[in-house]
């Protein structure tokens, strides 16, 4: 879904947090970019947010999360990474397991990789940014 805001092209998202047992965050490149975002896409008509990020993990990862468990971590909004003068309003949920390996990338995926939330990867978009400031603040109380 794509909607306007404040002039600018807003692009309604889900993405979810898949992290390993050292708390680095699964992060993805799509083929012709530079940015590493979350996985996550686009939500269609219909879906529930919920749906959108595990439809999106499943078509980009090949990862069935179906049956478990999601924490939601909070709507952000933030200038896309890929897209250029759009923003990004994005749901994010957490998958409650660690993942040890990396998944195979699949379809417009380039690259996968795990990133520190402390990362300074000049390529990690913003909404990662973001969402890594909010994860930081949660465990150290300062919202």
């Amino acid at each position: 879904m794509t909607y306007h805001h404040k002039q600018l092209p807003l692009l309604v998202l889900s993405a979810m947090i898949i992290s390993n047992d050292e708390g680095e965050i699964l992060h993805v490149r799509k083929t012709g970019t530079t940015s590493f975002i979350m996985p996550g896409g686009k939500r269609e008509p219909g879906e529930s947010p919920q749906e959108t990020a595990r439809r999106e993990i499943a078509e980009e990862l090949g990862l069935d999360t179906a049956g478990e468990a999601l924490d939601f971590v909070g709507t952000f909004y933030e200038k896309a990474a890929n897209e250029a003068n759009t923003a990004v309003v994005c749901d994010v949920f957490r998958l409650c397991r660690s993942h040890t390996e990396l998944p195979e990338p699949q379809a417009e995926i380039a690259e996968v990789r795990f990133l520190s939330p402390d990362s300074s990867l000049s390529t990690i978009a913003p909404l990662s940014r973001r969402v890594f400031a909010h994860l930081r603040d949660s465990i150290t109380g300062n919202h």
